[in-house]
């Protein structure tokens, strides 16, 4: 806080709280998880992944890379080929 004397009318005017929102982007593919129709971006839609969690690793199957925890990634599950020699299992 800063400490003007023009301020010494209004003691107040430092007390208005101020909401700050931040939507989460899982995927961090710049498309908000609330509108992003694939949140962890292996391929298949939320809507089909749903938000249980298959594997029981506490982690959603919509942000799930690998929801039932066979250890192949659900991008090469759903039929994709993630080579662009990042093993991070996100189509690019």
């Amino acid at each position: 806080m800063v400490r003007n004397p023009a301020f010494a009318c209004d003691p107040g005017i430092f007390t208005q709280p101020a909401m700050i929102s931040i939507l989460p982007d899982n995927d961090k593919d710049g498309i908000t998880d609330d509108i992003d129709v694939d949140d962890d971006n292996d391929g298949i839609l939320d809507t089909k992944e749903d938000t249980g969690d298959l594997d029981g690793d506490g982690i959603p199957n919509h942000f799930d890379l690998d929801s039932d925890g066979d250890g192949c990634f659900d991008v090469i599950e759903a039929g994709f080929d993630d080579n662009d020699m990042v093993m991070d299992s996100v189509l690019d």
